[in-house]
């Protein structure tokens, strides 16, 4: 399968993914992406400054050379960058991404998105804004021709709202929970059952 990983890049030679990245771009503000542009596109163009892409990457298609094996060792990987090295995004440079992906790369089976925005929704926000409006247009691009889309429901700990792009219909919305017995915090969430 080929997963589409829109983050903050990933580093294509870590040992746990040589391989596996078949294709890179980079969607970002300011002038963002490795050759000093705001895009870039081939070798190169998603190269991870921040790490959580790599770390993503890795949990879903390591090779198992250092870590564990990923969820799925033999996926090929298109890599995209939107983030910069402190990890901070635009919805535009996430919004090209998709746009890209339903251009370029028709054999994309599933995209994942470990990150949102800062705007929360109770609830479907499909028409909540311009931006969420877009972000449901290039997810029916992929989405006619079979792609899943995996967005981060935000990392607040609200119970009853999501950020977007995860509030977006069309966008399989994921959050994590912790079931220790003991109080764990984690960017500034506390599970205290």
């Amino acid at each position: 399968v080929t997963v589409a990983i829109i983050d903050t890049g990933i580093e294509a030679s870590h040992a746990d993914l040589a391989g596996a990245v078949i294709d890179e771009a980079c969607f970002t503000a300011n002038r963002g992406c490795p050759n000093g542009a705001s895009q870039q596109f081939g070798a190169g163009a998603a190269r991870d400054d921040n790490g959580h892409g790599t770390h993503v990457a890795g949990i879903i298609a390591g090779r198992g050379k250092t870590a564990p094996e990923g969820l799925a060792p033999n996926a090929r990987i298109v890599a995209i960058k939107v983030a910069a090295a402190d990890g901070s995004t635009s919805t535009q440079a996430m919004i090209a991404a998709l746009r890209w992906l339903a251009k370029s790369h028709p054999e994309v089976a599933v995209v994942n998105m470990s990150l949102g925005t800062t705007a929360t929704y109770a609830g479907a926000c499909d028409s909540a804004s311009p931006i969420t409006a877009a972000f449901l247009q290039a997810a029916d691009a992929l989405r006619s021709r079979g792609t899943v889309i995996v967005a981060a429901a935000g990392n607040e700990g609200q119970t009853d709202r999501m950020t977007a792009p995860a509030c977006v219909t069309g966008f399989l919305s994921v959050g994590a929970v912790h079931a220790e017995k003991a109080s764990v915090s984690a960017n500034g969430c506390t599970d205290l059952k």
